[in-house]
C-alpha cells in the first residue's frame, strides 16, 4: 500500500510539475523562457575588443577553446566567453613599401592553428613600417610572438597567402607539410601559385609549385584525404586538383561552370566535394573525379558563397554574401529550415566548429564576428535539445534540483544567471 501511494505520489508531482513547466517555462514573455534554436546569437559570447575589430576573415579555434582571429587589424585572441584574452599580444602588421604609387593596407586571410602555433597568412603583411620583415606567412606562438625558427623562402617575402592547409605525412607525402595558396608578383600582374613548406619554412624538397594560368590568385587550398590538393581561385577552370608532389591530376574534370566565376571555398565531405564561390550557381558538390553531383540540389542564391562548413551530422553551413549572409542545408542540398540565424547586415566571410557544436562566424557584419546556438549538435552544452527558464533579478532566481525519476524528467537549477533558471532535458538512453 505505501509502495502504491509512492508511486502515485511520483506521478502526481511529476505531472504537476510538467503543468507547472507547460505554462511557466513556455511562456513566451520577458525574463521568463524562451527555445534555444539552432542558428540563435549565443548571448553568452561577448566581443570585448574597443571597436578596432570591424571584419573577420579568419578564425582559428586552439586546444584550449580560445579562439584566435585574423583580419585587416591583425591578429587578436578571445577567451572562450569573446572577452578579449590578455595573455596574448596582438599581432599588428604594417603596409610595405614596395610601390609608393600603388600601396594596400594589409589583411590577414587565413590562419591556421598546429599544436599552440599559429601560423598567419595574407596580403601586403609586413612586421614593421620600413618594409624590411614582410612575408606572404608567417608563425607565431601561441602567446602572439613571432617564431623565428620559421623563414619562408621564394616568393613569400613578395607573393601574398590567402589560403593555409596541413597535410600531415600519414598522408603519403612522408612528412608533415604546409600548403599554402595565393599569388607571386609576375611581369604584368600576380600570378596564383601553390606551394608546399616543411615545418622550418623551406620548400618540400618532393613538390614542383603550381602556377595558375589566366588569373591573378589562389584563393583556397583543401588537403584531400588521400594527400591530393584541391585548389581555386580565378585562374581558367576556377579549379583543379594536384597530385602529392604538384603536378596536376589530369584525371579530375570539374563542370565548366566553375570556370564562370572565382572558387573560393573547397571542403571534402567523404568522397565527395564541396566547392562554394562566384561562378554559376554558387554552390556544387562534385564527385571524386571532379563530375558534378547530380543528387545535391542547392537553393538559388543571389550573392557570391565565401565560407563552407560540414556538421557531424551531415548537413552544410554555407556563409557569403546573398541574401540571409548564413544558411544550413541539408546533405541533399536542401534549406534546413531548422537553422534560424540572426539578421545580418553584410557578409559571412568565415565559419569555424567549436568541439560543442557551437558555431563562430566572421564577415564585415556589424559586430564582426558572432557564435551561434547549435543544440542540435551539442553533446556538452547543458542546454542542447532543452527549454530554458526562470526569471526575475539575480536575488529571486534560484531553482531547487528535483529529480523525478518515475516521469524520466530532470528539472535541475540553482543560483544561476537571471533568466535561465530552469532546463529541461529530454531523458537520456538506456545505458
Amino acid at each position: 500500500m505505501a509502495r502504491n501511494t509512492t508511486t502515485h505520489l511520483r506521478t502526481t508531482l511529476a505531472i504537476t510539475l510538467v503543468a507547472v513547466c507547460a505554462t511557466t517555462v513556455l511562456t513566451a514573455t520577458p525574463g521568463t523562457a524562451q527555445t534555444v534554436t539552432d542558428g540563435s546569437t549565443d548571448s553568452t559570447f561577448t566581443v570585448t575588443t574597443d571597436g578596432y575589430i570591424d571584419e573577420v576573415n579568419a578564425i582559428a579555434v586552439m586546444g584550449s577553446g580560445r579562439i584566435v582571429i585574423g583580419g585587416p587589424f591583425g591578429v587578436e585572441r578571445l577567451n572562450t566567453d569573446g572577452t578579449d584574452d590578455s595573455s596574448f599580444t596582438r599581432i599588428e602588421f604594417y603596409e610595405p613599401y614596395r610601390d609608393p604609387a600603388s600601396l594596400f593596407p594589409p589583411a590577414v586571410q587565413s590562419v591556421l592553428r598546429r599544436g599552440t602555433k599559429i601560423l598567419v597568412g595574407g596580403e601586403n603583411l609586413c612586421l614593421d613600417d620600413f618594409g624590411s620583415n614582410c612575408r606572404g606567412i608567417f608563425r607565431f606562438d601561441e602567446s602572439g610572438r613571432i617564431d623565428n625558427t620559421f623563414r619562408s623562402e621564394s616568393w613569400y617575402s613578395d607573393g601574398d597567402v590567402f589560403s593555409i592547409g596541413w597535410r600531415s605525412a600519414a598522408a603519403g607525402s612522408g612528412e608533415d607539410n604546409i600548403i599554402t595558396g595565393g599569388n607571386k608578383p609576375g611581369f604584368e600582374s600576380s600570378l596564383p601559385v601553390v606551394a608546399c613548406i616543411r615545418s622550418g619554412g623551406a620548400g618540400c624538397l618532393a613538390f614542383r609549385d603550381y602556377e595558375g594560368s589566366g588569373g591573378t590568385r589562389i584563393d583556397v587550398v583543401a588537403v584531400m584525404a588521400s594527400g591530393r590538393i584541391v585548389v581555386g581561385g580565378d585562374f581558367d577552370g576556377g579549379i583543379k586538383r594536384l597530385e602529392i608532389n604538384g603536378v596536376v591530376d589530369l584525371t579530375f574534370s570539374p563542370p565548366d561552370a566553375l570556370g564562370t566565376g572565382m572558387v573560393t571555398s573547397i571542403v571534402q565531405t567523404g568522397s565527395k566535394i564541396l566547392v562554394g564561390g562566384s561562378f554559376a550557381g554558387r554552390i556544387k558538390r562534385l564527385t571524386e573525379s571532379g563530375s558534378e553531383d547530380t543528387t545535391f540540389t542547392p537553393p538559388t542564391l543571389n550573392g557570391d558563397v565565401y565560407a563552407i562548413a560540414v556538421q557531424g551530422d551531415g548537413k552544410i553551413l554555407v556563409g557569403g554574401s546573398f541574401a540571409g549572409k548564413i544558411k544550413r542545408l541539408n546533405s541533399d542540398g536542401s534549406t534546413d529550415g531548422t537553422f534560424v540565424p540572426p539578421r545580418l547586415d553584410n557578409s559571412v566571410r568565415t565559419i569555424a566548429l567549436q568541439d560543442d557544436g557551437k558555431i563562430l562566424i566572421g564577415g564585415d557584419f556589424d559586430g564582426a564576428i558572432k557564435r551561434l546556438n547549435n543544440p542540435s549538435q551539442s553533446s556538452s552544452d547543458s542546454r542542447s535539445g532543452t527549454i530554458l527558464g526562470g526569471g526575475g533579478d539575480s536575488s529571486s532566481n534560484a531553482v531547487w534540483i528535483i529529480v523525478i525519476a518515475a516521469a524520466g524528467l530532470a528539472v535541475v537549477g540553482g543560483g544561476v544567471a537571471a533568466g535561465v533558471g530552469i532546463a529541461r532535458r529530454r531523458k537520456p538512453a538506456a545505458q
